[in-house]
Parts: C-alpha cells; structure tokens; sequence
C-alpha cells in the first residue's frame, strides 16, 4: 500500500504553532472577584469586559479554589520576601 503523503511535503513544516495566551494569576483573581461580586453578569459579558474567551472565563470559575489558594500562597511568599508589602 502507497504512503498517504509524500515524505518530503513540506506543507506543514511552514506553519509555525500558534502561541497560548496564558492568563496570570492576577487576572484571573480579579476575573473571580467580578464574578462574585456580579452574580448576574454572566460568563460571555464576563468574557467582553476582559476581551478572552467564554471558555477561558469558565475555566477559570471552575478551578476557583486551586486559583484563590495559589494567590493567597503568592502573596504570604511575597510579604516574607519584601515585609514592606505588609
């Protein structure tokens, strides 16, 4: 049986990968306090007042507790580094 492409196609060695446009953690925290604070608001407003996607902003809703525990585990790494932030 033939080979389905040639091995010498070239076609998608040109694409280069699209880059993930990661969220930090500060955004992500004040995208959960709008959440909280805006219980009607829902996740597509949510999503054009921030310019991402629906999906990113549900994802974010739904590792609510791992986000809140690694922002508040920054902030104490934080204040002992610099006590100044106190």
């Amino acid at each position: 049986m033939a080979p389905k492409r040639k091995s010498n196609d070239t076609g998608s060695a040109s694409k280069r990968k699209r880059s993930r446009d990661v969220l930090p953690i500060s955004e992500k925290v004040k995208i959960l306090d709008m959440m909280e604070t805006e219980k009607k608001k829902s996740y597509a407003e949510t999503a054009r007042s921030h310019g991402k996607n629906e999906s990113s902003i549900r994802e974010v809703t739904k590792n609510n507790e791992k986000i809140s525990l690694l922002y508040r585990l920054l902030r104490i790494r934080l204040k002992h580094q610099n006590p100044l932030l106190s």
